[in-house]
């Protein structure tokens, strides 16, 4: 393959019990979580798939002024991997694509593209982000290890493809702390806005 081309995919299928609520509507900034990740991966000139989960007609409903391409995960109990691994056949004609959590609004556009960036001069490493030395998310797969997240173990994660390939991995500084901001219970989003 020797076009580059960095897709991307925003994960928001779980079904967000400890939370309580869809995190992808939860309100943040001037929209939600999914609008503010969905805005971060467009400034970074990127078209990202979303994988939604059982809650994903009222979350079309309520972002139906933003555009973007859902997919299905009639499963969402299977874990993040198990959405990942729909979103797969659609990104084929990439050189690699940014998995993104909605999880994780506050990450800012310019790590996207920093991302993209680095993805454009390494090619063939899995590219995480690190801040004060802690990695974080969204993380670069490039294309070749397309074929490992697909035969991935489901309860694993990526993280097993990402494990099993440590020598293939390019973690970039960045000066971004929304990279560790993971907001997965009532008790963080309070903590965070409030």
């Amino acid at each position: 393959m020797n076009r580059i081309e960095v897709g991307s995919v925003i994960l928001a299928a779980g079904n967000s019990n400890r939370m309580g609520f869809p995190k992808a509507l939860l309100p943040f900034g001037h929209g939600t979580f999914l609008s503010t990740v969905l805005d971060r991966h467009r400034e970074a000139g990127l078209d990202p798939l979303v994988v939604l989960g059982n809650d994903r007609s009222r979350i079309q409903r309520q972002l139906a002024v933003h555009t973007f391409r859902p997919l299905h995960n009639p499963s969402p109990e299977q874990g993040p991997l198990s959405s990942l691994k729909i979103a797969l056949p659609h990104l084929r004609h990439g050189s690699g694509f940014i998995l993104h959590p909605v999880d994780h609004p506050t990450v800012s556009a310019e790590t996207i593209l920093r991302l993209a960036s680095e993805h454009r001069a390494n090619r063939d490493c899995i590219i995480i982000p690190r801040y004060l030395g802690r990695k974080g998310h969204p993380v670069l797969f490039p294309y070749r290890f397309y074929a490992d997240l697909e035969a991935a173990p489901i309860l694993e994660g990526a993280r097993f493809v990402v494990r099993r390939n440590r020598t293939s991995v390019l973690h970039v500084d960045v000066g971004d702390p929304g990279i560790l901001t993971n907001i997965d219970t009532p008790e963080r989003y309070v903590e965070l806005f409030g």
